[in-house]
């Protein structure tokens, strides 16, 4: 059991190691009780660790470690099955419980990576729609702006003042479009 403690703290990071270390720890122990001719079962305490190690093994595994920790695993309880000699009813049981927490890793996984995809897709929205108004604002102001210029040109021959006033209302126009730009962008 202090064996497998260990293997806890590292589960999330590092989980076909930590399986590979507990089922391997766990696959030695029974060879060499078999070798021994002991029989017993595996202490309840040490059969939770390995519980959780399948759970974390399948909820932050990738797809190759999921595979090695698997045939580890599996290895380790038909080992466990011939050392203890026991029933088929038995050892499909055992199975069954050592599938529920893989069963369980893999379907939070899946939530989880839904549930990113999801705040990515909204995210992505947002920036889209933020774009998009960025986009509409600098757009009206700059045709308001390039209208101006091109009136205060075709005066600017006969009214030198039309033509100041043109340039005013653009250096204003152009003023309220970077403050406008500026608080999308914040936002």
């Amino acid at each position: 059991v202090l064996a497998l403690a260990y293997t806890l703290w590292h589960r999330r990071t590092q989980p076909l190691a930590m399986v590979a270390l507990a089922f391997g720890v766990t696959i030695a122990v029974d060879t060499v009780a078999l070798a021994a001719g002991v029989t017993g079962s595996v202490s309840p305490y040490a059969m939770g660790f390995l519980l959780v190690l399948v759970y974390a093994l399948y909820r932050w595994g990738s797809g190759r470690e999921v595979a090695w920790g698997s045939l580890i695993a599996l290895t380790a309880a038909t080992v466990g099955l011939i050392r203890d000699h026991t029933s088929i009813g038995d050892s499909l049981l055992g199975f069954l419980v050592l599938t529920i927490p893989a069963a369980i890793g893999a379907t939070v996984r899946f939530w989880s990576t839904t549930r990113a995809r999801e705040i990515d897709q909204a995210r992505l929205l947002e920036r889209e729609q933020l774009a998009r108004e960025l986009h509409d604002t600098v757009a009206h102001h700059v045709s308001a702006m390039v209208i101006r210029a091109q009136a205060g040109r075709v005066v600017a021959a006969t009214s030198p003042e039309a033509a100041v006033e043109a340039l005013a209302i653009i250096e204003t126009e152009g003023s309220r479009t970077l403050a406008e730009m500026r608080s999308m962008v914040g936002a």
